[in-house]
């Protein structure tokens, strides 16, 4: 067999055993159905503080329009998650920093059981609602052990509107 086949095959094996993992355990469980009290999620505000990005960009020589300001954050401290339970971080831009454009979560490593089961501005729990400002990230621990994740976020001001 050659090497591509023999990569191709443990690809495929690989990709089965995950998807198979994710159909027994992912499939049944309902995280707004065990979250809390009538189907409410758990929400912190943990503190952020910058994190490294890219380089800014070279002054421009002429008169062009500023670029965006971009900010790029993470939690102070990492965010714990119970076993088996949900945690949803509610992150905030200030003013200064503009507003969210995406976040996400940098899960502990393997062997934890834990999947982001929350990237969004609106709130998860009813009526949905949430300031401008806010961006919401939740991670769920499968695991019987507590785990812990860093909830990141990417503001930027400076950025026109199109209607």
């Amino acid at each position: 067999m050659s090497k591509r086949t023999t990569g191709a095959l443990c690809a495929a094996v690989v990709g089965c055993a995950g998807l198979t993992a994710f159909a027994t355990t992912g499939f049944s469980d309902d995280p707004a159905s065990d979250a809390g009290p009538a189907g409410q999620y758990r929400v912190l505000s943990p503190a952020l503080e910058a994190a490294g990005g890219p380089a800014p960009l070279a002054a421009a020589k002429k008169k062009r329009p500023k670029p965006p300001k971009v900010t790029n954050l993470i939690t102070t401290n990492p965010v714990p998650v119970p076993a088996g339970d949900e945690i949803v971080a509610e992150l905030v831009c200030t003013p200064a920093q503009g507003m969210p454009l995406t976040g996400g979560a940098i899960a502990p490593p393997a062997p934890a059981e834990v999947a982001i089961s929350v990237i969004s501005r609106f709130s998860p729990n009813p009526p949905f609602e949430a300031s401008p400002r806010s961006y919401y990230v939740g991670v769920r621990n499968f695991g019987a052990t507590p785990q812990e994740f860093r909830a990141t976020l990417v503001c930027a001001k400076g950025i026109t509107e199109t209607k």
